[in-house]
């Protein structure tokens, strides 16, 4: 585009007595701005690039672009009309007035041989220019959506470190831990039953002193469910990630931020499901037998939160997709009756 740029001054320079010089000068500084500010934009050090730093390249990008079809030449112009038809069909609606003009409009220049009218000139500029702010807006909710789940994945994770620091400063009000009775054990020649504690971080015998379950909580105790959980959402990750196509490569990390946010949740999930079961809130789960059992939920309760973030998985497909989508054209009206 700078190359563009640098060749639209010396015709400018040959052209000296066109009627329109001045005009071409405006917009001939008008796009060397803007590309001036896309570089400097692009070559600031940071350690990464923001969405407001990306949007504002290529917002200045396509403004440049937009300001050197307007430098065009007529044959020039008819060489771009088919790029500029495409960026009609890809993100102009059927419907729109500003799109049939377009149309109208290309399939002039492309068949004519003589000069380009202004009108024609000018119909195909503005169908550039509402092109890329149709882009821009799709873009726009794209960003929209990956910031919104970045903010869930970031209140989720506060919300599963607070739960695991709570539990390791007030073990019993958290307690994970379980009460079986009549566990069978070998004594001497016979068998006889006793009661077992059994938490996620291991099994203990009742002590004087010690009558409750919750006295035997261990402050690792949240946080080992909270780590299983994360283990089983982990899992549900790998499957969510090898969906993503080439072609999604992909605005704002929107992928990624999807992905994301199911590795809090599943942390979460876990101690909310081993905390279910230990309330009686399951039908036909009572209390669990040994520490691997707790853990072994613990994962199944992690990779169990996909039944909600699979909505936020295809949300966020169809969010890239319609990117590059055409539009599709309205239903028919139905007659007044």
């Amino acid at each position: 585009m700078s190359t563009e740029i640098h060749r639209k001054e010396c015709d400018l320079r040959k052209d000296r007595h066109s009627d329109q010089q001045r005009e071409r000068k405006v917009l001939l500084a008008g796009a060397k701005r803007h590309l001036e500010i896309a570089e400097k934009t692009c070559t600031q050090r940071r350690l990464i690039r923001t969405a407001p730093v990306l949007q504002r390249i290529w917002g200045n990008i396509r403004a440049a672009n937009v300001d050197i079809l307007a430098l065009s030449s007529d044959e020039e112009l008819r060489a771009r009309s088919s790029i500029v038809r495409a960026m009609v069909e890809h993100h102009i609606s059927q419907e729109s007035p500003q799109r049939v003009q377009a149309e109208r409009a290309i399939e002039t220049i492309s068949k004519g041989q003589g000069k380009i009218t202004e009108e024609d000139r000018e119909t195909l500029i503005s169908a550039l220019r509402i092109s890329y702010s149709s882009l821009d807006a799709k873009y726009r909710r794209v960003r929209v959506f990956a910031n919104v789940l970045w903010a869930a994945t970031g209140l989720s994770l506060i919300g599963a470190a607070a739960l695991a620091i709570w539990g390791a400063f007030d073990e019993q009000t958290l307690s994970l831990c379980f009460e079986n009775r009549d566990v069978p054990i070998e004594n001497g020649g016979g068998a006889t039953t006793q009661t077992v504690i059994v938490c996620p971080t291991g099994e203990h015998k009742p002590a004087p002193g010690m009558n409750f379950p919750d006295d035997y909580a261990n402050r690792l105790d949240v946080f080992s469910v909270e780590l299983a959980g994360l283990t089983g959402a982990a899992l549900t990750t790998v499957s969510s990630l090898r969906k993503i196509h080439d072609d999604h490569n992909a605005p704002y990390t929107l992928p990624l931020a999807a992905a994301t946010l199911k590795l809090p949740l599943g942390a979460i999930s876990a101690f909310a499901g081993i905390l279910f079961i230990r309330g009686g809130f399951l039908p036909g789960l009572s209390a669990l037998d040994t520490p691997v059992q707790i853990i072994a939920w613990a994962i199944v309760f992690g990779a169990s939160q996909q039944f909600v973030t699979h909505v936020i998985d295809r949300q966020a497909q169809v969010t890239l997709s319609d990117v590059q989508r055409t539009p599709e054209p309205a239903p028919p009206r139905r007659p007044n009756t």
